[in-house]
């Protein structure tokens, strides 16, 4: 028996029904767009942009750059922080849980060890 998709009425999200279960399916896109509004509304933090987005079993994982703490490093003087963060949503398109990864300023290439800001 194959996989039947049933249109929810609300642009590319549909759902899948295979193997007995009927699930929510939604596009990168989408995904993208929940953890951008996300970290622009409720975190209140400027998205740089995503940097990865990746389906499994549970849900999605999403890694996007924020730019961290912008005021204070212009009255200090300082660079441009960009924090970057691993996002997790459930097949429901709650975001379970996110946590930062990474704290680097602007220009520095991702995985260069950083010591913490003074």
């Amino acid at each position: 028996m194959g996989s039947h998709r049933y249109p929810t009425g609300r642009g590319n999200l549909f759902y899948e029904h295979k193997k007995g279960v009927l699930k929510l399916k939604m596009s990168i896109e989408q995904v993208m767009d929940i953890v951008t509004d996300f970290f622009t509304h409720t975190v209140k933090k400027p998205v740089k942009e995503v940097v990865g987005a990746c389906k499994d079993e549970d849900g999605w994982t999403v890694d996007i750059e924020v730019f961290e703490e912008i005021e204070y490093n212009r009255r200090h003087g300082r660079n441009e922080l960009l924090g970057v963060y691993r996002v997790q949503l459930n097949e429901d398109r709650e975001i379970v849980c996110y946590q930062r990864t990474e704290l680097r300023e602007r220009g520095k290439l991702a995985g260069t060890p950083q010591t913490e800001p003074n």
